[in-house]
């Protein structure tokens, strides 16, 4: 990578000007078959390295550091092709080839819990969505409003089945493959909205330079309504802009666009339908905003008697969502929890979560920023760079004393400095208050704004600017690109670097379950101390036996005192008056001393701990053990 650098900085000067040198030229083509080789070795290398044994805490550390390598090589030649062509008048095909390279590594990424042949990635919804898709193979069809086991995202968990029936594929495995198609959707849908918005290919270019890097966190790969319905989104915003701008409407766009406002919400009614709803609505008031501050015609003329005249579209959308979604209890749920925050503050916002994990862990400034950084730093870079071109912008053109600055305002930067401005409102909203939508759900919508925003504004920024500044400009977004690659790469998955545990649910782990489904005595409670999920057992009896199923057959389940109480009774049992059963996975014995090393003291559970209840606990008899699943029979001696 260094030698790549060093070559690509001998010829910076001629890389800022518009005319393709043959070696700057040749440059690019050496930075593309790198990045191909790099693919290939990293392919290689994912290959050999062969599958996952049982429960791991991180997929990083599967691998060999010399991966990495490979990747960020892949991710650094990928990104100059991309940047230098993104400056130039009339980019050349070679940016189409560094795209494919940035797609095909971060496609790669994404299937790394594939090829370690986890038996299912997540921990969570996935293995409840799972069920929700075996409901439907079994009975042919998804319970709607007030039926028992009521399908709140059946679009979903169809096109799982739909994949299913297809491919014979089984679900625990096309649900590692569904959101690489969405992803490449995604990106095929950024371009052309980058198109249709921008009319510039060089300005497309810059945005998908920006779209390329990994930016979902620990949703990267991970089959959820929520992350399927985001990258639908810029299509979506595609449509709308065509249907408002193209000569060719009703049968080439305007159906099409129709015919997605009626079933996103049932794909997913909470934030994507209410955000697109906002989005859209938000693009046309800022059309309006800026004929008023202009004082001129409306700067598209079809666009907004194309709006006058498919209102009902808004209409539409807005109807088929409140029928939907307000039908079903969660709708009631969310709304009461934002009522009682409000006038009550019951409830625990993200910001009082986080401060109270701050006041606990005496966490250091510069352990706190490196972990901000980790988690959010991506975010953190690109909003910072939206906030900077919206001051920019603004202080150049609407607050500048000039009156012929204000002609320079273009509508496009204008309406998506509005949409930045109008979603930072909902993050901050959603980190300090509760607001029915979780803060990081949000961020991703103001991510995918701010892609857009900052190419815009860097595009048009250096577009006039001299050679000098040009090249500065291209050195600073390729940098910007690498950092914030780098650490997007870093936490698409849980690792004890973003101080999280894998979502990875071992095949171990789902058989112990299926046994213990098979035999327990279903009067027993289960004491499942599993913190980092609670419910865990009722997610995996989702995945086993379908929804449906574990619906009518609920245990109940507690969640039991630190240490197993060791601290206060000789054994475990002397906490209850009755016996029950106490469910144990690898992931919560190896989770504190690996993932908190530093924090021993507010461990809920130490190795000594296991040791006593394995070896000299009399109340606890271990009747089931695979090595990631363990039960226990706990006598309640209280």
């Amino acid at each position: 990578m260094n030698l790549c650098w060093i070559s690509s900085s001998k010829y910076l000067n001629d890389l800022t000007d518009d005319t393709n040198y043959p070696n700057v030229h040749n440059l690019q083509k050496i930075l593309i078959i790198t990045a191909f080789l790099s693919i290939t070795a990293s392919s290689v290398i994912i290959g050999l390295t062969g599958s996952a044994t049982g429960y791991e805490l991180s997929i990083y550390q599967a691998y060999p550091h010399y991966l990495w390598f490979f990747v960020i090589l892949t991710m650094f030649c990928g990104i100059s092709v991309l940047v230098y062509q993104s400056f130039q008048k009339k980019p050349s095909h070679l940016w189409i080839a560094a795209l494919i390279a940035l797609i095909w590594i971060n496609v790669l990424i994404m299937l790394l819990p594939l090829f370690r042949d986890y038996f299912i990635m997540g921990r969570g919804d996935v293995l409840t969505h799972i069920g929700f898709a075996k409901d439907i193979i079994s009975t042919g069809n998804f319970e709607s409003i007030g039926i028992f086991g009521e399908n709140l995202y059946p679009l979903m968990h169809i096109n799982m089945v739909e994949f299913f029936y297809f491919s014979g594929i089984n679900l625990n495995i096309n649900s590692k493959i569904i959101p690489i198609f969405y992803y490449l959707f995604f990106i095929l849908a950024l371009y052309l909205l980058g198109k249709e918005v921008t009319k510039d290919t060089a300005k497309t270019v810059l945005i998908m330079a920006l779209g390329s890097i990994l930016f979902l966190q620990f949703e990267t790969s991970m089959l959820s309504p929520s992350i399927e319905g985001f990258y639908l989104l810029p299509f979506l915003m595609y449509l709308f802009y065509k249907t408002r701008t193209s000569n060719k409407k009703f049968v080439e766009y305007d159906l099409l666009f129709i015919l997605y406002i009626i079933f996103i919400p049932f794909f997913h009614p909470g934030e994507l339908t209410l955000f697109l709803i906002i989005i859209l609505a938000f693009i046309y008031l800022s059309n309006r905003i800026y004929q008023m501050i202009l004082k001129t015609s409306f700067p598209n003329k079809l666009m907004m008697s194309s709006i006058n005249d498919n209102s009902t579209i808004f209409l539409l959308i807005i109807v088929i969502w409140s029928i939907w979604f307000t039908s079903f209890s969660l709708f009631l749920d969310k709304a009461s929890m934002v009522i009682n925050w409000f006038l009550h503050e019951i409830g625990t916002s993200n910001m009082q979560q986080y401060l109270s994990i701050l006041s606990s862990t005496n966490l250091s400034i510069p352990n706190f920023i490196s972990l901000a950084i980790s988690l959010y730093g991506q975010y953190i870079l690109f909003f910072l760079l939206a906030l900077l071109a919206c001051v920019i912008v603004l202080k150049g053109t609407i607050f500048s004393k000039e009156e012929d600055d204000l002609k320079k305002l273009d509508l496009n930067i204008f309406t998506y400095i509005i949409l930045f401005l109008l979603f930072l409102v909902f993050v901050l909203l959603s980190f300090v208050s509760f607001v029915g939508v979780e803060f990081n759900r949000v961020l991703k919508y103001e991510m995918l704004i701010a892609i857009i925003l900052n190419g815009l504004f860097l595009s048009s920024y250096f577009h006039n600017k001299k050679p000098k500044i040009r090249k500065y400009g291209l050195i600073f977004i390729i940098f910007f690109l690498m950092i914030t690659g780098v650490i997007g790469l870093f936490n698409a998955y849980p690792s004890p670097l973003t101080k999280t545990s894998n979502y990875q649910t071992s095949e171990m782990e789902l058989t112990g379950e299926n046994w213990f489904i098979n035999y327990r005595d279903s009067v027993l409670i289960i004491d499942n101390n599993l913190n980092f999920y609670y419910g865990q057992i009722l997610r995996f009896n989702d995945a086993i036996k379908g929804v449906k199923y574990n619906l009518q057959n609920k245990p109940i389940i507690y969640t039991g005192p630190d240490h197993f109480n060791y601290q206060n009774k000789s054994y475990y049992g002397e906490t209850y008056d009755t016996n029950f059963y106490y469910i144990d996975m690898t992931l919560l014995r190896i989770a504190y001393p690996d993932l908190y090393p530093e924090y021993k003291d507010k461990w809920r559970y130490t190795p000594a701990d296991f040791s006593k209840l394995d070896n000299t606990d009399k109340s606890a008899y271990r009747i089931y053990n695979n090595g990631d699943y363990r039960i226990y029979y706990i006598l309640g001696i209280a």
